[in-house]
């Protein structure tokens, strides 16, 4: 079999797609990347990495910050506390600040921030994308 270009092409397009890469607009220049059991949060300025263990982790952070709210297990936070001014550590190392505008989360560059509509959106996009 003769390797052309266009053959070349095909063959990284199949391999590509088997990585079942996806990409979810959060806000208007913010994405979540999902590939191979991470996620990347895209912001404007910075961008943080996470894997499975790490979004867990963050979704039992706000849901316990939530309790008591009377929001029950949603994230549709409306006028309830979410953990004013808490600090974590994510099992990756991620510092995750959550305060009642949302979450900051901080990894080796720039911060990213996701207010509490970008924050159900993520959380809604992993569960989609993340469940295996």
């Amino acid at each position: 079999m003769k390797l052309t270009k266009s053959s070349l092409k095909e063959m990284i397009r199949e391999e590509l797609q088997k990585f079942n890469e996806a990409t979810v607009r959060i806000a208007p220049m913010k994405d979540a990347n999902f590939s191979g059991g991470m996620v990347q949060l895209l912001g404007k300025h910075g961008k943080v990495g996470l894997d499975r263990k790490s979004v867990s982790a963050l979704v039992k952070i706000v849901r316990s910050g939530m309790k008591g709210t009377g929001m029950g297990r949603s994230f549709t936070a409306h006028e309830g506390k979410l953990g004013e001014g808490s600090t974590h550590r994510l099992p990756n190392g991620i510092k995750v600040n959550i305060d009642f505008k949302g979450i900051t989360l901080q990894g080796k560059g720039k911060p990213v921030f996701l207010d509490r509509r970008e924050m159900m959106v993520f959380f809604k996009a992993t569960s989609k994308y993340l469940k295996n």
